[in-house]
């Protein structure tokens, strides 16, 4: 599946998500480039990757909360990041975006709002948010930034970890772009209809 539209529509990025701990992230991508001095919330640097962690209580793990590709300069992405399809660059318009994203999957054109800012340096920004959590910024027309944000916590969510074998993952991702929605809100909807049933 082309890395981009996987991203969009599932919220992963060559099989990373939202709530994944940083031994994961960094079992996948190695060694990060630059961990920053604060620690809750962490961010690790791979080039022009930035995956934010949060640990929402002291005693347990932090969880991968955002990450974004900058894409203001030719992005470099770690070496053991699988990137398949196409890749876009700093010269590409929102124009030139959207209409790649046609016809990739059904209706990914009506899984977008678009929104237009100004930033405090009067730069036009032109900010697509996908159903999935994910995002493409765009600054003074020209592509900026591409990632994925967690919902905004609340006190009534808990997060579950499971551990599932390779092929049930790559199920439940295919089934996610199908669905058009994240792995993480398919897994959510599942296991939700499962605990109502059984009460």
């Amino acid at each position: 599946m082309d890395t981009l539209i996987g991203l969009l529509c599932a919220g992963e990025l060559d099989g990373i998500a939202l709530g994944a701990s940083k031994n994961t992230v960094m079992a996948k991508l190695g060694s990060p480039d630059d961990v920053s001095v604060q620690k809750n919330p962490e961010i690790l640097k791979y080039g022009s990757l930035e995956l934010t962690f949060y640990r929402s209580k002291r005693d347990t793990p932090a969880t991968l909360q955002y990450f974004r590709i900058d894409f203001r300069t030719n992005p470099c992405l770690p070496e053991r990041l699988s990137w398949i399809g196409w890749r876009p660059g700093s010269s590409v318009s929102v124009d030139e975006f959207t209409t790649y994203l046609q016809g990739r999957t059904e209706a990914i054109e009506r899984q977008f709002t678009v929104s237009e800012d100004r930033t405090i340096e009067d730069r036009a920004q032109v900010r697509l948010e996908f159903d999935s959590g994910a995002f493409v910024l765009f600054q003074n027309k020209y592509l900026a930034y591409v990632g994925m944000k967690g919902p905004s916590t609340s006190k009534n969510l808990r997060q579950v970890t499971v551990l599932l074998a390779d092929e049930v993952v790559q199920n439940i991702r295919e089934k996610a772009v199908e669905r058009q929605v994240s792995v993480s809100a398919l897994c959510a909807e599942w296991i939700a209809e499962r605990a109502h049933v059984a009460q």
